[in-house]
């Protein structure tokens, strides 16, 4: 079974317009792991100091460090 996932945290970002551009990326969950899929045409996303290939699925680990444009996060799973 498939489904759509989000995450986020207590701390409140505002974006731009421009970074709103930019972070077009899908997580999703399948079985019991996470994927991160880039769908952004600037290669703007990283997983652990590694960009993403543009429409390449990777999984996703708890605590990976992850890069969207400008912004950075850690990946916990609840």
């Amino acid at each position: 079974m498939k489904s759509q996932n989000s995450f986020g945290s207590k701390d409140k970002y505002t974006l731009t317009k421009d970074d709103k551009d930019k972070l077009l990326n899908y997580i999703d969950f399948e079985g019991n792991k996470y994927y991160l899929t880039d769908l952004s045409n600037n290669n703007s996303t990283y997983l652990e100091n590694r960009p993403l290939i543009r429409g390449e699925k990777y999984e996703i680990k708890n605590n990976q460090l992850l890069r969207f444009g400008n912004y950075e996060c850690r990946f916990i799973k609840a």
